[in-house]
């Protein structure tokens, strides 16, 4: 994990962000498994506007070979969070490091 020198005002917002969230509901069900799940879309837009109303934005992008970074950035500050995660395929074909990169970007 890496973050700027100061995360005081993005801190603040995190706390921000957490009193107006509320409880995200399933709206999907795993068929395999028969259980309830909220879906990554569903979450996304779940957590859009109080992320917005908190001054809040998520970043993700691709980093070297198969690593993903994601930052919390307060967007008054430019103070951040961030950290690294590294994807590795099933198979080192195309399509194997294709769907690596499509599931990290997912979350975007």
């Amino acid at each position: 994990m890496e973050k700027s020198q100061s995360i005081t005002n993005l801190t603040k917002a995190l706390h921000l962000f957490h009193v107006k969230m509320q409880t995200i509901k399933f709206d999907a069900v795993n068929p395999h498994f028969k259980s309830k799940y909220a879906s990554l879309s569903h979450i996304l837009e779940e957590i859009k506007d109080p992320l917005l109303e908190s001054g809040l934005v998520i970043v993700q992008m691709p980093f070297d070979e198969n690593g993903l970074i994601t930052q919390l950035i307060h967007t008054e500050t430019g103070e951040y969070i961030s950290s690294t995660y590294y994807m590795k395929p099933d198979r080192a074909t195309p399509q194997g490091y294709g769907s690596v990169l499509k599931i990290g970007r997912a979350h975007v």
